[in-house]
């Protein structure tokens, strides 16, 4: 077996990983559009007239790439890199700054906060991104896009279930 072979379809699979990601994350922003612009009124150094248009139209452009990059598009990666890049910078101005700005990657339901953390995701997004296949082979389409978008859900399948086993242990309080 060449590597081709094998490297091909890991490939296709690491593109519609990164194309779920932008789907799933656009379109849980868009069901909270208010809630999601609200949150970047907590970004620094982002004046509140920007957050109409950024918290707004990010949804959209999130789901614009990712159909994108399923579509093949050359630019559409270069987009999702800057992209991966410029939430990775707002991460790092946050945690520079100490503030505790609400991550809303997927959406304003999010409790979590921007954090180191949010700086590796993005950087494990750019290199998926830097490592995906230009466009995926029609041959794999469907078999890829099954397997990567299985593999993006199930992250916070398994995370929903760690907080749900770890809210039904009895406390441990001292009386």
């Amino acid at each position: 077996m060449s590597g081709s072979v094998l490297l091909d379809p890991l490939r296709d699979v690491s593109l519609h990983a990164v194309a779920v990601v932008l789907l799933a994350s656009g379109i849980q922003k868009a069901f909270g559009l208010r809630a999601f612009r609200r949150g970047l009124l907590l970004v620094p150094y982002v004046p509140v007239s920007w957050t109409y248009p950024i918290g707004y139209s990010l949804p959209f452009v999130e789901i614009a790439l990712a159909l994108a990059l399923l579509a093949g598009s050359p630019s559409a990666k270069v987009a999702a890199i800057g992209l991966f890049g410029v939430f990775s910078l707002v991460a790092a101005l946050a945690l520079w700054k100490r503030l505790a700005v609400p991550c809303n990657c997927f959406g304003s339901g999010e409790a979590r906060v921007l954090s180191g953390g949010t700086i590796v995701l993005n950087a494990g997004l750019i290199l998926l991104t830097l490592f995906a296949a230009p466009a995926a082979r029609r041959e794999w389409a469907i078999v890829s896009f099954a397997a990567a978008a299985s593999l993006v859900l199930l992250v916070p399948m398994l995370v929903a279930l760690r907080d749900a086993l770890a809210a039904a242990r009895p406390s441990q309080e001292v009386g």
